[in-house]
């Protein structure tokens, strides 16, 4: 499952930056807590990345787990 949580991140993530920026607000619907942990964890990696290599400033906490 790892390799389809890294490919939906990289996909939603991608969609943010083709229509307005990654700060837009998004809901990805997980099957299960881990999941969830595990894409709020990866849609941050993708925001930090982006943020590092942009030298702009990071907003946190860029992705969380709602219940």
């Amino acid at each position: 499952m790892p390799e389809r949580v890294a490919a939906m991140t990289r996909y939603r993530f991608g969609e943010l930056l083709a229509t307005g920026g990654p700060e837009q607000k998004t809901i990805i619907f997980c099957a299960r807590d881990r999941h969830a942990d595990d894409g709020a964890a990866a849609m941050s990696n993708f925001y930090a990345d982006g943020c590092d290599k942009n030298n702009g400033s990071r907003r946190a906490p860029y992705a969380l787990k709602c219940r």
